[in-house]
């Protein structure tokens, strides 16, 4: 659909859809709890996506063909090419494609600091700042709004600043990412405003590599006629790291040993959490790092 030099631009601008629904996410599902229980946390989020499935359905279109826009090749290109690939040959392709497998490891370990905040934040601020759900609902929306310019901006400086190479972007932000982390924890036990502010700039520091892990670095990476494998792959990669951290992260609130109750959710270990999520964010600016100077090229499809 897109050429190399705009892709990255161009997806991001498509991720600023995912962290919207993000920031909705928070404040529908919040005001819903509060006005029907639990339930309504749960149904009222399921009938928006029904909606959204069916305008999918009726508007999406499924090939640059089919919606009579310009591809990088044409669409009786492709389709020669996809007919060349067996399903063996393109798990092949991909499977033995390095440089997907230092993606999937960076996108593991940002989805495991990722999903923390997401799985546990809400509960975080409840605690510390001794605030309903509804409200820490409201507060924690900031952190997928910051996402917006963040997937946005990622994309458009790697396109602008790195010829197109996502790695540099998403390891500076991820750096940045671990530093927020580190403090967080702090800020949110001295200061709303301050709480604010840091879930911002954490939100963009997130969803800024995020969005280019999932999306553009894979469709760079991958061999030709392999660029949905490709992304099928790394983001299984990115949900195993989610589902292994957030049993990690359950494990450290609890004290190792310990199991999570309702009674002891007031005095879980968060310290020493942050700074798990604080390792992984900077292990995954590590695996970021090792394709620092590599360059997509530009006949992928």
């Amino acid at each position: 659909w897109i050429p190399v030099a705009r892709r990255g631009k161009v997806i991001g601008f498509v991720g600023t859809g995912y962290q919207l629904a993000g920031v909705l996410t928070f404040v529908v599902a919040g005001q819903a709890a509060e006005l029907f229980g639990w339930r309504g946390a749960l149904l009222v989020p399921a009938g928006i996506l029904i909606a959204a499935g069916l305008v999918m359905l009726m508007l999406l279109e499924n090939a640059p063909q089919d919606a009579h826009q310009p591809a990088e090749t044409s669409g009786a290109d492709r389709i020669e090419e996809r007919a060349q690939l067996s399903r063996g040959d393109t798990l092949w392709l991909t499977f033995t494609n390095p440089s997907l497998w230092v993606i999937g490891v960076s996108l593991g370990l940002l989805d495991a600091c990722r999903y923390g905040y997401i799985d546990w934040g809400l509960a975080h601020l409840k605690e510390v700042q001794n605030t309903g759900v509804g409200m820490a609902g409201l507060k924690y929306a900031v952190l997928p709004a910051g996402g917006i310019p963040g997937a946005y901006l990622a994309g458009w400086a790697s396109d602008r600043f790195f010829g197109s190479r996502r790695a540099p972007v998403a390891c500076i932000l991820l750096v940045l990412l671990g530093l927020c982390t580190l403090v967080y924890d702090r800020v949110a036990h001295a200061s709303v405003p301050g709480t604010i502010a840091l879930l911002v700039l954490i939100g963009f520091c997130i969803f800024g590599p995020q969005v280019l892990l999932v999306g553009s670095a894979p469709a760079d990476m991958a061999r030709r006629g392999t660029s949905a494998a490709a992304a099928g792959f790394v983001n299984s990669m990115g949900y195993a790291g989610a589902a292994l951290g957030d049993i990690l992260t359950g494990r450290s609130l609890s004290g190792l040993d310990g199991e999570l109750t309702d009674r002891s959710l007031s005095s879980l270990n968060w310290e020493p959490t942050f700074y798990l999520w604080a390792g992984w964010a900077f292990a995954s600016a590590a695996a970021a790092a090792l394709l620092w100077r590599v360059r997509p090229t530009s006949n992928k499809n």
